[in-house]
This record gives structure tokens, sequence and C-alpha cells, in this order.
């Protein structure tokens, strides 16, 4: 709408692009501009470019499985050929028939008695008190007696071992919670004896200075090896010799030794169980005539020989 120097509305002269109001006798009323918009974008407003998009195309692995599986089977295969040089270059012929079908197999046996040359005696003390330290102090004295006796048989500080020293609370259950009533020590030892004429003695002597535990006394070889080389002999030639007579029944030929297999037996030591309660201070007889005995070795071989 445009207006003159007083301010007046001027009529717009033409009826393009506007409606008709009623309301003002059919004038019409203009429309209001639109709008224009610029297609071109300014400069303070940002563009966006797509980024290309990357293709990637895939790779089949079958090429790497097939080299991977290629390289292992050479790998085992080369390998199995490396045992099968070594055996050959060190005469390994575990496999083969000479070992398992053309020899023969025979066991012998052979057995020694030793003379024990040490024995072995287990004793003790037992004691009980109110008072802890009145159960260590009794023990300690009781040990005192007994070692001091048994100066006169000349024994090494290393053949008396200690082997078991506890002390424990005795308790009387009859209440809850349980009430502590006294206490109970026991020390034990163990003592090698080299002089088996003294054996009887030592016994008798423990016992009288105030050993309350005195048992499992046994007789033993020191060193078995000695026993058990003979015994191997003996179980060897036995084996041989059936060997041989059974290749000469089979009119066959005895080869090469392939092979030998041992068994030591455990020795059996001789024993005496005195049991426990006996001495505390009180002259009592507990040694019989003790004897050693003998102690038997057995050792069994078997043998394997080569045929033709």
């Amino acid at each position: 709408m445009e207006f003159d120097e007083n301010l007046n509305p001027i009529e717009d002269r033409t009826s393009g692009g506007q409606n008709t109001n009623p309301a003002s006798g059919g004038e019409q009323t203009p429309r209001p501009a639109q709008p224009t918009w610029s297609q071109t974008p300014s400069a303070s407003q940002p563009t966006y470019t797509q980024p290309p998009v990357k293709q990637t195309v895939p790779t089949s692995s079958r090429g790497g499985m097939s080299t991977g599986i290629l390289t292992l089977l050479i790998i085992v295969f080369v390998g199995l050929i490396g045992i099968a040089m070594t055996a050959i270059a060190t005469g390994d012929t575990s496999a083969s028939s000479d070992n398992y079908l053309d020899g023969i197999t025979v066991s012998g046996e052979g057995v020694v008695y030793a003379t024990p040359d040490i024995a072995k005696l287990d004793f003790g003390v037992t004691e009980s008190a109110k008072d802890i330290d009145d159960v260590r102090e009794e023990i300690d004295n009781r040990i005192d007696k007994i070692l001091d006796a048994l100066d006169e048989f000349n024994i090494d500080d290393d053949d008396i071992k200690t082997v078991d020293y506890n002390l424990y609370p005795e308790s009387d259950y009859r209440y809850s919670p349980a009430r502590i009533t006294g206490y109970t020590g026991r020390h034990t030892f163990t003592l090698t004896i080299r002089d088996l004429d003294d054996v009887n003695d030592i016994v008798d002597t423990v016992t009288k200075a105030g050993a309350n535990e005195v048992g499992n006394i046994f007789f033993t070889v020191e060193d078995p090896n000695e026993w058990v080389e003979d015994a191997r002999k003996d179980a060897i030639d036995e084996a041989r010799d059936m060997a041989k007579s059974i290749a000469k029944s089979a009119d066959v030929k005895l080869g090469k030794l392939l092979s030998i297999q041992e068994n030591v037996g455990n020795p059996y030591d001789t024993r005496y169980d005195y049991g426990y309660g006996y001495g505390g201070g009180e002259e009592v007889k507990i040694s019989p005539n003790i004897e050693p005995g003998s102690q038997e070795i057995r050792v069994s071989v078997t043998l394997r020989y080569k045929l033709g």
C-alpha cells in the first residue's frame, strides 16, 4: 500500500495478485509480499560433502589355509624321517621281530640272609601335671638322667635322635566349655646301638633311669648293598642257566642279551616289641635274651635273549 504526502492511503489501481475485502465495499486488499529465498548459500553457511564410500573386496582364505596344512604335513614327514634315521644309526631295533618274535625271556631269583650289624631302640618319657612348667621340668630331669646313664656305653651323639616332643592340655569335657585340668608331655628318642652285645644292658639302663616308654627294638643291616650284590649275582646266574637249558632243549642257539629287569625286595628286619608303660625308675626285668637273628634280602631279575 502506498501513501500520499498527507499519509493518506492511495488506492492500488492494479488488481492482479490482490483480494477483495467485503468489509470495505468490494475494495481489493493487497496480498502481503512473499519472501524470496536465494538458492545460493551464503559464505557463513557450511557446506557438507559426502565422503566417498570405500568398497572392500573380501579375500578368500583358502590359499592361506592350504599353505598352513601343507607346511604342517612337511614338518611331520621330516620328523618321521629323522626318527627313523636315528633308530637306524643307533641300532635301535626295539620294534623289530628280533626282540619280540625271535627272543626268549627267563627269570631268576637270589636270596641271601644277612647278619644284622646294628640295632634300633625307641624309648621316651611321658609326664603329666597340673602346671605345664612342672611337666616340662620333670621330663627334662628324667631325660638328663637317662642320657647320663648311657655314657658308660660310649654312644655317639649322632646315634641318639629325638623323634617326637609334644606338650598338650588335658581337658574335662563334663563342663561347657571344657576346663583344662592339667598338661601332658612326651619326649621320645631313637637310639642306634652298634655293639649288639650291649642291647640287653641298654634296655635295662634306660628303663631304670626313668624311661617309661620302651619298645620297637629291631635289628638291621646298616649298608645292605654288599648283600644285595650277592643276591643279584645268584639271580642272574639262575636266569642265565635257565635260558641255556631252554635253548638246548629247543635246539636253538642262544644269542646276545637284549635287556635286564631287576626288583629288590624290602629287607625284613628282626623286631622285638616291648610295648609301653615300663620303667619309671622301678626295678623290673623286661629284657629277655635278645638275639639279632638274620635279615632276608631277596633280588629277582628278568633277562631277555636273542635267538640265533
